[in-house]
């Protein structure tokens, strides 16, 4: 791993000269670089749309959002490998080019752009916020990639017979969840479609972690920021001790 990385940084370090503006590298996954700007632009895209960080993020939310990125890479990279995305060095600029993704990424942008009042005022609050077009365009697109692979690798695979079992005895262990409006008792069959998705998502979450965790232990990852691979996510008990 540390002749894999050593030749990586050489290599980016040849090319930098040529660079009028450089990207700060701070992860690397699998030989793809993520870099400051990539976590900057989630913080930034998250003020677009409506889902804001706090205003001055800590080192330990620029951590999570920096693990999130790492995920996303991975889910990418594997998407490019069993054929959901077509395979690309550079995934990210095929927002525009990838024909199976370009309608999707059109509308998501246009929903984004319809939560404001003209494209006049999205222009303006884009450019507030130091982000292109494209960059949020490369942000949505690596979504889609990484939900496709995600219902394909382990959503679909699921079978009913796995969770039905899990639904049913969560339903009767806990049926005063399941009321109508008038406090009546619902009988599972009303309930049985929202908890076996409720059951499906929760075994592919768990599943997908495992084999993020899987790919973790191979070690083809590294975090190049001193203080971003030092911290550690803070749970509410630490910061209750900090008080």
């Amino acid at each position: 791993m540390k002749h894999y990385l050593t030749l990586f940084l050489l290599l980016l370090s040849s090319t930098m000269h040529a660079q009028t503006r450089i990207e700060s590298v701070i992860a690397v996954v699998e030989g793809h670089a993520i870099t400051q700007i990539e976590l900057e632009n989630e913080f930034r895209i998250a003020e677009v749309i409506g889902t804001p960080y706090p205003p001055e993020p800590t080192v330990f939310d620029k951590r999570a959002v920096l693990d999130t990125l790492i995920a996303r890479k991975f889910a990418v990279l594997e998407a490019a490998r069993i054929g959901v995305v077509k395979s690309d060095e550079n995934h990210t600029a095929r927002a525009v080019s990838d024909s199976n993704y370009r309608e999707q990424v059109t509308a998501q942008m246009q929903a984004i752009a319809a939560e404001f009042p003209t494209q006049e005022e999205f222009s303006r609050v884009l450019q507030k916020n130091e982000l292109e077009i494209v960059s949020v365009e490369a942000w949505v697109y690596t979504r889609l990639v990484a939900d496709a692979f995600f219902r394909r690798k382990f959503a679909r695979p699921i079978s009913t017979d796995e969770i039905e079992e899990m639904a049913l005895d969560y339903f009767k262990q806990h049926q005063d969840e399941f009321k109508d409006e008038n406090g009546n008792q619902r009988e599972y069959a009303e309930v049985e479609e929202e908890l076996l998705e409720r059951f499906r998502q929760q075994k592919a979450k768990s599943d997908f972690d495992a084999w993020l965790t899987e790919r973790k232990n191979e070690g083809n990852w590294l975090i190049l920021d001193a203080e971003l691979a030092r911290a550690k996510l803070k749970r509410p008990a630490d910061e209750e001790d900090d008080d």
